[in-house]
């Protein structure tokens, strides 16, 4: 059964820092997984709704996408797997020195959203099509990267007493966003009760797509 999904933006007003494995201060990511999000919304039910969310949690009532880039305006969605297979034999018939090479196709994480609807309409991706603003990273330029990372200083405290901890000097990397620029989270919820209940305070806080 086909499943409706919208589009939703999020822009970020501070620098965020999305962790990688356990505590995760060392390293960042350029995006934030599904299971961050998922955790997102579950907090939100407990704060809004129900102090209790032991069946939401047990038969959950949306399904959520990870972040995909949202560069200039523009959504980006992951390269399906084997799309580049035609543009990549392309680029393997091209002279030394040839943009894009079979390289540089492998390095390409995410296509533009009129490339990945070509793709699952079946349509094939050529090298014609390839131009610099359909993906990212892009293969040289300016639009190599949507956001900027920082390491910021920090401080480990005690939450008893909020003290510091000796040796407790550490740095983590951040990320910041220009004002064109976000993420992209695709959502499906059900047609319940419960549905359009968490679906209103949604609806305000982000940008629909």
């Amino acid at each position: 059964m086909t499943q409706r999904l919208k589009a939703y933006h999020l822009r970020f007003l501070t620098p965020v820092h999305p962790g990688i494995e356990s505590i995760g201060q060392e390293k960042t990511e350029e995006t934030i997984r599904s299971d961050t999000l998922w955790g997102a919304l579950i907090q939100c039910w407990l704060l809004l709704f129900d102090d209790n969310c032991n069946d939401l949690v047990a038969d959950p009532i949306f399904k959520i996408s990870s972040c995909f880039p949202l560069i200039d305006e523009n959504r980006f969605f992951p390269v399906p797997l084997g799309a580049f297979d035609g543009a990549m034999e392309e680029a393997s018939r091209k002279p030394p020195g040839f943009v894009p090479s079979v390289k540089d196709l492998k390095k390409v994480r995410y296509i533009s959203e009129s490339l990945f609807k070509d793709v699952l309409e079946g349509n094939n991706i050529t090298l014609e099509k390839l131009i610099e603003e359909q993906v990212y990273p892009s293969f040289e330029g300016e639009t190599s990267r949507f956001l900027l990372t920082s390491q910021r200083p920090r401080i480990r405290t005690d939450q008893l007493t909020g003290g510091v901890y000796e040796d407790a000097f550490f740095t983590a990397p951040t990320i910041f966003l220009e004002k064109t620029q976000g993420y992209t989270s695709l959502l499906h919820l059900k047609t319940t009760e419960q549905g359009t209940s968490l679906r209103r305070p949604l609806d305000s806080w982000v940008t629909l797509g």
